[in-house]
């Protein structure tokens, strides 16, 4: 009787194994900086004219300019330039970074990062 169980058991689980697919991928790791806290609003966004996407190159999204804390003198931003860049498989929209008053008053960066 148990020898009946085992032999019907074992292709009912290696059936139910193979139903599963393959394991999921691990889940994506994101590398955070510290947080820079600086003491004011960053300058306005600059004008940027957009060039058209490199030809050929499909999959490539505008990353809009930013400005960038240095906090070096006299100029303590740093205007970082817009760029196109290859969306990673299953992205499609950049979101882009900000920069957002705190509550004691300093205002931080939050980064970009890419969505369906």
């Amino acid at each position: 009787m148990m020898m009946r169980r085992a032999a019907f058991l074992v292709p009912v689980v290696t059936a139910l194994a193979a139903c599963e697919g393959p394991p999921p991928p691990p889940p994506a790791v994101v590398m955070q900086q510290p947080a820079v806290m600086v003491p004011g609003p960053p300058p306005p966004a600059q004008a940027e004219l957009v060039p058209p996407p490199p030809a050929g190159m499909a999959g490539m999204v505008w990353k809009p300019g930013h400005w960038q804390w240095t906090g070096q003198s006299p100029q303590p931003w740093q205007w970082v330039s817009g760029r196109y860049e290859q969306a990673p498989a299953g992205q499609r929209v950049w979101v882009p970074g900000r920069w957002v008053q705190a509550p004691a008053g300093g205002w931080t960066w939050i980064e970009g990062h890419w969505a369906a």
